[in-house]
């Protein structure tokens, strides 16, 4: 149960490290 867990938190960091990517390459392009 606890790798499962474990799994689950890591891919939620991945998940949310991508959307801030993103967000922030939006950002980028609007100033340029």
């Amino acid at each position: 149960m606890q790798k499962v867990k474990t799994h689950v938190y890591l891919n939620a960091i991945v998940l949310l490290a991508s959307a801030s990517t993103m967000a922030k390459m939006k950002r980028q392009d609007k100033a340029a």
